[in-house]
């Protein structure tokens, strides 16, 4: 081998190491996880304001635009797919954590979620409705 070929095998394993070490960079500080950071106050502050359609959690056959509160408050007397919507989004949003949340309306309570017991966060609100009534809605979180 001849020095220009040496300097060029150095050269490539050089350039080659630098670009290994910036993508592990890159992926170390871009690696973003599915879960979203968000409060109990945060999140009953979003669901407020969630508008959803009618006809994705009821049977009823409407495209209209409901806020979330509405559907839920329909859920405490019928059943609706609500609940299986909010534990979804439960657990994108706080799926390191064990959550529990509960909303009732008219006297009926629904509880969604798998922690009993202790927490350490806990949030609630009363979310008004369409109809001018309120739902009160809580979120615990371990």
């Amino acid at each position: 081998m001849n020095r220009e070929g040496v300097t060029a095998y150095v050269d490539c394993m050089v350039f080659l190491m630098v670009i290994m070490i910036a993508i592990a960079v890159t992926i170390t500080f871009n690696n973003q996880s599915d879960e979203q950071d968000c409060d109990p106050d945060d999140f009953l502050s979003r669901l407020s304001k969630t508008e959803v359609r009618l006809s994705d959690f009821t049977d009823i056959e409407d495209d209209t635009l409901v806020y979330i509160a509405d559907v839920m408050a329909f859920d405490t007397s019928n059943d609706t797919e609500v609940r299986t919507y909010l534990d979804g989004i439960l657990e994108k949003m706080f799926g390191k954590h064990r959550y529990a949340l509960s909303y009732s309306y008219l006297g009926n309570t629904i509880h969604v979620g798998d922690m009993e017991g202790f927490h350490r966060f806990e949030s609630s609100r009363a979310i008004r409705i369409s109809n001018g009534g309120t739902i009160d809605v809580s979120v615990r979180l371990m």
